[in-house]
């Protein structure tokens, strides 16, 4: 149970870390206005996706385990592991840890990991209002989120 009270506040704290990151980003005046809306978004989902895995990982830390039967404890240590994907976590959130994920939220968050996705594999043509709509989308629901849900 040590473990996982670890690997649940390492989490966690990168998780905070890459929302305040988010937050940095978005008013950085070192760079240009598309890169504070590409590197905001980026890491935004990046810390939302985190904080959901970190309530998998305080149920057991397995369950952010792609594929559980070729992992082992000292492989999850070392960073040898490939983690769930955003459709797996929102299931066992839900299976596993009690944790229900409505249609509303799941569906900001799919619009950043959509955003995100583009900044990362190509280029997001969206503009200014439709990104920052996003982005404020997601930190709605995820506030609400841990106020109704994750407060334990």
């Amino acid at each position: 149970m040590e473990k996982e009270n670890r690997y649940f506040n390492e989490v966690v704290n990168n998780g905070i870390d890459f929302i305040n990151k988010a937050i940095s980003e978005s008013r950085n005046a070192d760079i240009t206005e598309q890169e504070r809306l590409k590197y905001s978004t980026i890491t935004l989902y990046q810390g939302i996706e985190l904080l959901l895995k970190s309530v998998l990982i305080r149920e057991h830390w397995t369950l952010v385990l792609g594929n559980v039967d070729k992992c082992k404890p000292e492989d999850y240590e070392r960073g040898r592991f490939y983690s769930v994907r955003y459709d797996t976590v929102i299931t066992r959130l839900e299976n596993c840890c009690g944790v229900k994920i409505d249609k509303d939220t799941d569906s900001a968050f799919t619009e950043l990991k959509d955003l995100r996705n583009k900044y990362i594999h190509f280029h997001c043509n969206e503009s200014k209002p439709a990104v920052i709509r996003s982005q404020y989308r997601a930190w709605h629901y995820l506030f609400l989120l841990i106020v109704n849900q994750l407060q334990s």
